[in-house]
């Protein structure tokens, strides 16, 4: 079954070019960022919203899940992860009415743009921005 978190890192990888998940050399991952490579991006899901019913339905018809988009760099290199960030903010943004991996995803809302997160211990920053989502229930 998939994940808002891999639905979102394959979107990433089909269109926008700021990474990878090919399992030889993955740059994006689903739910949490490795040690290593310095370069590579996350998709991170947390707490969002609870669900919408329909009168005389007992399933949830449409689920508010949130995620947080990360891109780590190279030691000391602030515009390579901010350009990423920049670049999945812009396509997730525009993603509406699109199924992925079976999954339909009716909007995504980012909640602000891209911004500094953190400079960790290896002097790598992290660049990025935290999505609302608004999604019909896995099937």
């Amino acid at each position: 079954m998939a994940t808002v978190a891999t639905d979102l890192i394959t979107y990433l990888a089909t269109v926008s070019g700021v990474g990878s998940i090919t399992a030889a050399l993955p740059t994006l991952y689903a739910g949490t960022m490795p040690e290593f490579p310095d370069e590579c991006g996350a998709v991170i899901e947390y707490g969002g919203l609870p669900g919408t019913y329909v009168l005389g339905q007992d399933a949830i018809h449409h689920e508010f899940p949130r995620v947080q988009v990360v891109f780590r760099g190279e030691k000391q290199d602030y515009t390579g992860p901010r350009d990423k960030a920049e670049s999945a903010y812009q396509a997730l943004a525009a993603l509406a009415n699109t199924t992925i991996n079976g999954t339909k995803y009716l909007r995504l809302e980012p909640l602000q743009p891209p911004f500094r997160i953190v400079q960790d211990g290896n002097l790598r920053f992290h660049i990025g921005f935290n999505l609302s989502i608004e999604k019909e229930p896995e099937a």
